[in-house]
């Protein structure tokens, strides 16, 4: 009897049946919410037109995967779908920034929502920040950054004039990005430029000279000679004894600009790396070939000195002398003792704690005990100064506190997406 039941059992386990050979087509409100949102989601991160949704072969597939599943309509889709997953990530953007500190509020006119129909005076966009601000917490933000519009700068000036402990910051790779459009304005650069762009495009238009071009590159093989294929406009500039070494001192010039670029975009950007980047694209511009290119070198140096200005503030200069491996002054000592203690008074610090400041800073200055320690060929400023904070008494960090608050600010405004 036992053995019978036991056979019963196994049977009705291994016993095959007619649902094994078709997916049903019944599909659970909540499942279809599911696949419904995953779509939103793909179409959004990937860059998906709306439009793919109603494509037969799209649904197809859709089909395919589960058959009961009606897509929603290209409207539909673009429309409440988008909003109600929006909502759904602002309002966890909103939570995680209200557990975060020492924020940074990035503002381009570029990429920011849009507000194409209303005025942008200093006053409207400062409405629009503070909204922002107030949504997360004013004790969270360090500084705002934005680029050299007037009336972003406006507004960042009643930003920091209104709530004191929020500093006022230009960001830096718009400048870099300003120097490079003015040394490619110049008569040179621009002549070198268009005769470049000449070359360019005749490969790029010309399919016989274009594979001709990649195959010697592809051989590392330049020296055959093409003159018969080449257009007399190519010829004329290659022939040109000068032009080659035209290139090479345009190129000398823009390339230290493109390194400052790309390191002041990254994520581990600080205040201080803005002086930094200034200083190794004004050493770069001294280096220029100045026999032959006396006029090209001086215009470098008019249009550096036009921008420099912009940067050669206190801020930047304070952020370079906290910096544990440069710790730098040249004569501005007194007026970096100024300006920290600004700072800890627009923050709301008392006089004893300014006084302390003063005094700290002063120790730093001379690498007195606690801050003799050298800062490790990998290692960033702020792990440096977190290193030492213990070192302290209870509360009594004031230069290090100073210094998070500086390093924690992202100073450009190239991350901003529009959305």
């Amino acid at each position: 009897m036992q053995y019978k039941q036991k056979f019963n059992e196994n049977s009705k386990q291994s016993q095959t049946k007619i649902t094994d050979f078709h997916e049903s087509s019944k599909l659970s409100q909540e499942r279809y919410h599911e696949i419904t949102r995953a779509c939103v989601k793909a179409f959004i991160i990937c860059g998906i037109p709306w439009h793919v949704i109603e494509n037969p072969f799209f649904i197809e597939l859709l089909k395919t995967l589960h058959p009961g599943y009606m897509p929603p309509s290209r409207d539909n889709l673009s429309g409440e779908l988008f909003a109600q997953e929006a909502v759904v990530v602002n309002q966890q953007i909103i939570k995680e920034l209200k557990n975060s500190t020492s924020l940074t509020l990035l503002y381009d006119r570029w990429t920011n929502m849009n507000l194409l129909k209303k005025s942008h005076t200093g006053v409207f966009l400062a409405k629009e920040i503070e909204d922002i601000i107030k949504q997360i917490g004013l004790e969270k933000f360090s500084a705002v950054v934005s680029d050299a519009g007037a009336n972003i700068q406006n507004a960042r000036k009643i930003i920091s004039e209104k709530y004191p402990n929020i500093l006022s910051v230009h960001c830096i790779a718009h400048s870099i990005n300003l120097i490079s459009k003015d040394i490619c304005n110049t008569p040179f650069a621009n002549k070198i430029l268009t005769r470049c762009n000449t070359i360019v495009t005749f490969f790029k238009r010309s399919h016989q000279e274009g594979a001709a071009l990649k195959k010697e590159f592809k051989n590392y093989n330049l020296q055959a000679d093409y003159t018969n294929i080449l257009s007399q406009a190519v010829l004329t500039i290659l022939k040109f004894r000068a032009f080659f070494d035209d290139v090479c001192a345009l190129a000398f010039a823009l390339h230290p600009i493109k390194k400052a670029i790309l390191k002041l975009e990254s994520q581990s950007c600080i205040l201080a790396d803005c002086f930094i980047g200034l200083v190794q694209l004004g050493a770069a511009i001294k280096k220029l070939l100045e026999n032959n290119y006396f006029t090209f070198h001086y215009q470098c140096i008019i249009i550096f000195n036009k921008h420099y200005v912009e940067f050669a503030n206190l801020l930047y200069l304070l952020c370079f002398f906290l910096h544990p491996e440069i710790c730098w002054t040249r004569g501005t000592f007194q007026n970096l003792l100024i300006t920290a203690d600004e700072i800890f008074e627009k923050i709301g610090k008392s006089k004893s704690a300014r006084k302390e400041l003063m005094y700290q800073m002063k120790k730093y200055h001379t690498r007195q005990v606690l801050f003799d320690i050298e800062l490790g060929d990998t290692e960033f400023p702020t792990i440096w100064w977190l290193s030492i904070k213990n070192n302290f008494s209870k509360r009594k960090d004031y230069l290090v506190q100073l210094a998070l608050k500086l390093f924690s600010i992202t100073p450009h405004a190239a991350g901003c997406k529009r959305v």
